[in-house]
């Protein structure tokens, strides 16, 4: 018995087409998503007390701390809260990129002054497909940012939650791909 498989060069043709039609498609969809999931996952860490590499966070200064009790704020999930405004605060604007890409950037809204976190790479590596990245916490074109960034950029220098840990990274690359997945499978009619 034989079998022979043979490729028509203008179905593969046409069905790459499809495929990246659908990438095309499903990008900008699933960008609230993603930005979404981020903001929890910085919400849960922030809640846990943990920065980016999932140390604790410094403790507050005997200051600071009476402040937040005497104001009732130093119970369960109290981190980088006194009143909760800061992390209310961020927003998620989306914009194309050159070339025809999107993206969606997560800040802090508000009134603007000038001020800046410290920029710093952090290299990732995904457990799963061995892929490394870079991922760059940076200020905003003109430096400026709101007065709840003002705010979070102090927190981010003594307590870092900006940004993304290694699990974070993994997840949403793990949502992303899933997502994507599913709208080339029904495009494709599956």
């Amino acid at each position: 018995m034989r079998l022979i498989v043979k490729l028509d060069p203008g179905a593969v043709e046409h069905a790459q087409e499809v495929i990246q039609q659908a990438i095309d498609t499903a990008i900008p969809k699933i960008l609230p998503e993603l930005a979404a999931l981020y903001m929890e996952l910085q919400r849960q860490r922030v809640a846990r007390g943990q920065d980016l590499d999932g140390a604790a966070f410094k403790p507050y200064t005997p200051e600071y701390r009476m402040q937040k009790e005497q104001s009732g704020r130093m119970g369960v999930n109290a981190w980088l809260r006194l009143t909760g405004e800061m992390l209310r605060s961020q927003i998620v604007k989306y914009e194309s990129t050159p070339g025809g890409g999107h993206r969606a950037i997560v800040e802090f809204d508000g009134m603007h002054a000038p001020v800046s976190f410290t920029p710093r790479a952090r290299k990732f590596k995904n457990k799963k497909t061995g892929k490394t990245y870079t991922h760059t916490v940076k200020p905003r074109a003109g430096g400026k940012m709101s007065s709840n960034a003002i705010i979070a950029a102090a927190n981010d220098d003594t307590r870092p939650f900006v940004g993304l840990s290694r699990e974070d990274a993994d997840r949403i690359e793990e949502v992303c791909l899933r997502r994507i997945g599913e709208e080339v499978r029904c495009a494709l009619g599956g």
